[in-house]
């Protein structure tokens, strides 16, 4: 009876450590044992998870001569909402050139999307991975951060 318990509580430790392993939310662990190629330190597979959750249109933008541009938006996980109802994000400062620049990053974000593609030489590897996805939004965010021209939601 004593072995049998052993055993058990064996194979369910071994269990909750691959559970631990695979549901790592900065991905590192499964990037390396998966051999993923990485970007700003971060595997194929955080970027895969990251890209999930940005949408692109193809939108009229500020730019010269009415250029139609895309434009990115991301949104917001359960987790980072859930988080936001229980701790309200703080106010932004009263200072106007903190404001600013804040105004500033949110249209960088919108015009350029996540890092990832903004067409770095570092992340063509893990570009070049993503093209191979099995989801076609994901393939369309690697053939925007690879230069590809691809059809984008809202072209004419």
């Amino acid at each position: 009876m004593k072995r049998k318990v052993v055993i058990l509580s064996s194979a369910l430790e071994a269990l909750i450590v691959l559970a631990v392993i695979y549901f790592e939310p900065t991905y590192q662990v499964r990037g390396i044992l998966w051999s993923e190629a990485t970007f700003e330190g971060k595997p194929t597979s955080y970027w895969r998870d990251e890209l999930e959750r940005w949408e692109v249109s193809n939108e009229p933008g500020i730019h010269w001569m009415g250029h139609r541009g895309p434009w990115f938006q991301r949104n917001d996980t359960r987790f980072e909402r859930f988080r936001d109802r229980l701790r309200p994000r703080e106010k932004t400062p009263d200072d106007h050139e903190v404001m600013m620049l804040l105004l500033m990053d949110q249209v960088e974000a919108r015009q350029f999307g996540p890092s990832l593609l903004r067409r770095n030489d570092e992340a063509k590897s893990v570009l070049q991975e993503l093209l191979n996805d099995s989801s076609p939004k994901i393939r369309l965010f690697a053939q925007i951060g690879l230069g590809m021209k691809p059809k984008i939601p809202g072209d004419d």
